[in-house]
């Protein structure tokens, strides 16, 4: 289980958002803490998965078609499904891009490994 340092950027509408983080990559599965959430970033299977005490959500991305999302509300046990348009999905080795569209809201999501 290597730990490495990360670069965590994520925009929207509402602003921008950048962070280093000591993460754990193993069996292609980025995974970090921050103070709102613990998120595991799927290489393989590209999706993303952000949880905390009062939610759950599991975003898979695919750019040839729309995906659907979901986001569990813990606290009244509630499943709520969002459906996600893939406008841009780079993963490699060291870099990750994912831009894309929930509720007609447009969200970038940026991981970088920090040697």
């Amino acid at each position: 289980m290597p730990k490495i340092k990360a670069l965590i950027r994520i925009e929207n509408e509402e602003g921008k958002e950048e962070l280093e983080v000591n993460a754990i990559l193993e069996s292609q599965i980025l995974k970090y803490k921050d103070n709102k959430a613990i998120t595991k970033l799927n290489y393989k299977v590209p999706e993303i998965i952000r949880e905390n005490e009062e939610y759950k959500i599991i975003y898979p991305f695919n750019k040839e078609k729309k995906t659907t999302g979901t986001i569990l509300v813990k606290d009244i046990n509630q499943l709520i499904s969002v459906e996600i348009t893939t406008k841009k999905l780079v993963i490699n080795e060291h870099n990750v891009q994912i831009e894309y569209i929930v509720n007609n809201q447009k969200f970038i999501f940026e991981a970088e490994v920090i040697k």
